[in-house]
C-alpha cells in the first residue's frame, strides 16, 4: 500500500471521527476500508460496513465480512474471525435459511470455544438460539437461551441478560403459555440496564408491546406504555411536557395490518372495567381520544377525552388532565359552546395552579432540609473538639450500659417470643378444633337432610304403589260392578239420568288416583328415567293450556336414582308454582349436562314476583327449592322481575362421586 500525503491524514481524522459515531455513512466507511492499515481500527471498521449491508439484506455483506475474516488470519484477531462469522450467519438467518445459518453460528461457537473467548460464547449461544425459536424447534432454542443467560452472567455481562428473556418469552408466546411469556417480557424491560442504547430499548418495548397487543395482555400492555412513558420523559410535571402520552407513537409504529388498534382499546376498556383500575381505564380512554383526534373522529375524540377526564379525577391523576381539558376547551370553542370551553380552560389552569404549587412547595421543603442540615452540620463542627475530649469515658460508660441493656433486651425478647408461640400454637389448636366442629355440624345437617328426604320419597313411593295397587284397583273393580249394575236395571228412565253422572264421578275418582299417584312417584320416571318423565312433565303443563318447551342437551339418565328423584322434584315444584301463581302463557324448561355439572333453567313469561319478599315471608316452594338444591350440594338464583316474567337457574354436580372429590 502506498503512502498517502500528509494532508489526507487530517482527512482520515476527519473521518474517522465522524464515521465512527452515531452518525457514520456508509461511503465514509467504504473509503477508511480502503486505506486504513491491518489492526483494531480496520476491525471495527469492516465490522460495522458488514453490519450494516447484512442490517439491509445486501450482499455487500459477504464482502466486507469476508475481509474481516482474512484480517482475523493476516493479524491472528481472532474476534474478528468470531464476528465475520457471527455476521455471515445473522444475514443467513434472516434471508430463511435457518440450517445454514445455524451452521455458521456453530462455526462461530467452535472458534470462541476454541480460544477461550468466554465473552463471545454467550452471544453465539444467543444466536444459535434464535434460529431454533424462529424454527419452532423450542425446546432447543430454550437450552441455548439458558446457555447464553449462564454465560452473560458468569461473564459480567448482566446488560445482554435481556435478550435471553426476550427469547424465553418468544418460546412461551409460541407455546400459548401467556402467563409464563408475560413474566418473561417483564423480566427482559427490567434487565434493560440504564444506560441501554435507544435501539434496544426501543426494540424491547416495542416487541412486548406487539405481544401484549396481539395476545390482548392488557396488565402489561399498559407497564409497557408506562415505561415508554418514563423513556421519554412524559410523566415529569414540568408543565411544558403534559402533552398527550408518548407512548401512543407505539400504536403508530405497530401498523399491523390484521389488528384494529380502536377494537384492542375497548377490549381493554372492558378488561379494566371489570377488573375495577380506575386508573388505566382512564388511560385508555385517553389513548381513545387521541386516535379519534389522529383519524378526524372529533365526536368521538371529545367524548372519549371526557371519560378519561373524569376517570382521572376520580383517582386525583393530574399529570395528563391538563392535556386533556386543553382539548375539551378547544373542541367546544370550535362548537360554538364558549361556557363549557371557559369552564374546561379554567379546570386546566386551576391543575396547572395545583402543580405548580406543590413543586413550589417541594421546593421549599427541599431548601429547607438543605438549610437545616447545614445548620445542624455547623453545630457538630463546633461541638466536635468537646466531644473528642469526653469520648474515651463516655465510650466506657456507654459501652458497658450498651452490654447490659442488649442482654435485658435479649432475654426479655427471649421470654416473649416463647409466650407468643405458646399463644399462637394456642390460637393455632382452638381454630383447628372450631373448623373441626363446623365440619361435622356441616356433615351432621346434611346428613339429616339427606335422610329427610330420601324417607319422603320412599314414603311418596309407597303411597303411589297403595293408591296404584289398593285404591286404583278397587275402584277399578266398582267400575266394573257399576257397569254391570247398570246394564240390568237400565229400563228405568230415572236410573237412565244417574247411571252417567254417577259413572263419570267414579272416572274421575280413577283419573285424580292416577293424577295423586303420578305426582306421587311418576312411573315414566321408573320406567323412562328422567328424560320421558320430564317429556310428561311438559305434557302435563300444555294440557293445562300453556305453552311449553323442553331442551334436553347431554346425557341425563346416567345418574344416580336419588339424585335423578330430587332433580325431577326441583323441576316439578317450580313448574307447579307457575301454573299455580304465575298466569303465564309460555315455559322454558332446560336441562344441560356438560362436563361434571347440570345446569337447570326454568323460565316464564307470567307476572313475576319480588324474590327477596317472599324469601322474607318463607315462601313453602323456595324453602323447597333451598333444601334440595342443599341436599344435591349445588347452588340457584332467581331472577325475577313484577310483569316481566320469573327466571330461576340451578347448578348441581352430575353425581355424589364429583361432590366428593
Amino acid at each position: 500500500m502506498h503512502t498517502p500525503p500528509k494532508h489526507f491524514f487530517l482527512l482520515l481524522v476527519f473521518l474517522s471521527s465522524f464515521s465512527l459515531s452515531a452518525q457514520k455513512g456508509i461511503d465514509s466507511l467504504r473509503l477508511l476500508a480502503e486505506v486504513l492499515e491491518p489492526g483494531p481500527e480496520l476491525h471495527d471498521v469492516l465490522a460495522d460496513a458488514a453490519v450494516y449491508y447484512q442490517m439491509r439484506n445486501n450482499d455487500s455483506m459477504y464482502y466486507y465480512a469476508d475481509k474481516l475474516w482474512q484480517l482475523g488470519h493476516t493479524t491472528d484477531d481472532i474476534v474478528a474471525k468470531f464476528r465475520s462469522r457471527l455476521i455471515v450467519g445473522s444475514f443467513q438467518h434472516n434471508h430463511g435459511n435457518l440450517e445454514q445459518g445455524r451452521r455458521t453460528f456453530h462455526e462461530a461457537l467452535a472458534i470462541a470455544k476454541e480460544h477461550n473467548l468466554e465473552r463471545q460464547i454467550g452471544f453465539a449461544f444467543l444466536d444459535i438460539g434464535l434460529s431454533h425459536s424462529r424454527g419452532f424447534n423450542l425446546d432447543s432454542a430454550y437450552y441455548y437461551f439458558q446457555e447464553a443467560e449462564k454465560r452473560f452472567l458468569a461473564n459480567g455481562e448482566e446488560e445482554s441478560v435481556w435478550k435471553c428473556y426476550n427469547g424465553y418469552g418468544n418460546i412461551n408466546d409460541k407455546r400459548q403459555d401467556y402467563e409464563a411469556a408475560d413474566q418473561n417480557y417483564r423480566d427482559a424491560m427490567a434487565a434493560l440496564p440504564a444506560n441501554a442504547s435507544k435501539a434496544d430499548r426501543g426494540y424491547v418495548l416495542y416487541s412486548v408491546f406487539a405481544y401484549a397487543i396481539l395476545r390482548k395482555r392488557f396488565d402489561l400492555m399498559y407497564e409497557v406504555s408506562v415505561s415508554w412513558d418514563e423513556y421519554k420523559g412524559a410523566n415529569s410535571f414540568d408543565i411544558d411536557v403534559l402533552q398527550k402520552p408518548e407512548h401512543f407513537s407505539l400504536f403508530r409504529m405497530l401498523a399491523m395490518e390484521d389488528v384494529d388498534i380502536e377494537e384492542v382499546l375497548y377490549a381493554a376498556a372492558a378488561y379494566h372495567r371489570e377488573t375495577g383500575n380506575t386508573y388505566k381505564l382512564g388511560s385508555v380512554y385517553h389513548d381513545l381520544g387521541t386516535l379519534y383526534e389522529d383519524r378526524g373522529k372529533y365526536q368521538k375524540s371529545k367524548e372519549a377525552f371526557e371519560t378519561a377526564d373524569r376517570l382521572y379525577t376520580q383517582v386525583g391523576y393530574n399529570s395528563y388532565i391538563v392535556a386533556i381539558r386543553t382539548r375539551l376547551a378547544m373542541y367546544y370553542e370550535e362548537e360554538g359552546n364558549y361556557q363549557k370551553a371557559l369552564n374546561f380552560t379554567r379546570l386546566s389552569h386551576a391543575v396547572i395552579d395545583s402543580l405548580r404549587n406543590a413543586e413550589a412547595e417541594r421546593n421549599f421543603k427541599r431548601y429547607q432540609v438543605e438549610f437545616e442540615t447545614e445548620k445542624k452540620e455547623q453545630a457538630l463542627r463546633i461541638n466536635q473538639l468537646e466531644l473528642d475530649q469526653k469520648t474515651q469515658e463516655r465510650n466506657i460508660w456507654l459501652g458497658s450500659s450498651v452490654f447490659l441493656a442488649l442482654l435485658a433486651i435479649s432475654i426479655f425478647g427471649g421470654a416473649r417470643q416463647r409466650i407468643r408461640q405458646r399463644e399462637l400454637l394456642a390460637a393455632q389448636e382452638a381454630a383447628i378444633q372450631e373448623e373441626k366442629i363446623q365440619r361435622l355440624e356441616q356433615e351432621k345437617r346434611l346428613l339429616a337432610l339427606s335422610s329427610m328426604i330420601e324417607g319422603q320419597e320412599q314414603e311418596r313411593r309407597r303411597i303411589a304403589k297403595d293408591l296404584h295397587d289398593g285404591m286404583g284397583g278397587l275402584l277399578t273393580t266398582i267400575k266394573a260392578h257399576y257397569n254391570t249394575v247398570a246394564e240390568a236395571v237400565a229400563d228405568t228412565e230415572k236410573f237412565q239420568e244417574v247411571v252417567p253422572q254417577t259413572g263419570a264421578l267414579i272416572d274421575r275418582a280413577c283419573t285424580e288416583v292416577r293424577r295423586i299417584s303420578q305426582n306421587m312417584m311418576p312411573a315414566a320416571l321408573l320406567y323412562a328415567g328422567l328424560e320421558g318423565a320430564l317429556e310428561d312433565l311438559a305434557v302435563q303443563v300444555r294440557t293445562s293450556g300453556v305453552a311449553c318447551d323442553l331442551e334436553l342437551v347431554g346425557d341425563l339418565n346416567a345418574m344416580e336414582e336419588a339424585r335423578t328423584v330430587a332433580i325431577y322434584r326441583i323441576l316439578q315444584e317450580a313448574v307447579n308454582n307457575i301454573l299455580k301463581h304465575a298466569q303465564a302463557t309460555h315455559v322454558l324448561i332446560q336441562l344441560i349436562a356438560h362436563g361434571d355439572e347440570l345446569h337447570m333453567t326454568v323460565e316464564d313469561n307470567g307476572k313475576g314476583f319480588e324474590f327477596e319478599e317472599a324469601l322474607h315471608k318463607k315462601s313453602v316452594g323456595l324453602k323447597s327449592f333451598s333444601s334440595r338444591v342443599q341436599y344435591l350440594k349445588g347452588s340457584w338464583h332467581v331472577d325475577s322481575v313484577p310483569g316481566e316474567g320469573t327466571t330461576i337457574s340451578f347448578n348441581v354436580p352430575l353425581s355424589e362421586n364429583y361432590v366428593n372429590s
